[in-house]
């Protein structure tokens, strides 16, 4: 997947290519559990450890999350 510029993960240095394995210490199973465990983690705001495997290597990001209408872009007004 990408990573929306300016968003919460991109500021906490989450590339695209990399790859989420683990949010607070659980495996990640697929695309819709990760959404839930984000969801799960808290108001917008509360910050969450994921660990990431980043060209072949582990490591571990804390990611500051955010309301998803704050820095996505919107379609122009008409």
């Amino acid at each position: 997947m990408g990573v929306a510029q300016g968003g919460p993960a991109a500021q906490a240095g989450l590339r695209q290519g990399d790859v989420i394995s683990e949010i607070r210490g659980e495996e990640i199973d697929g695309l819709g559990d990760f959404y839930r465990k984000v969801w799960t983690s808290g108001p917008a705001g509360v910050e969450i450890p994921m660990r990431i495997l980043c060209n072949g290597r582990e490591a571990w990001l804390r990611v500051k999350s955010a309301d998803r209408n704050s820095f996505l872009r919107k379609p122009p007004l008409q």
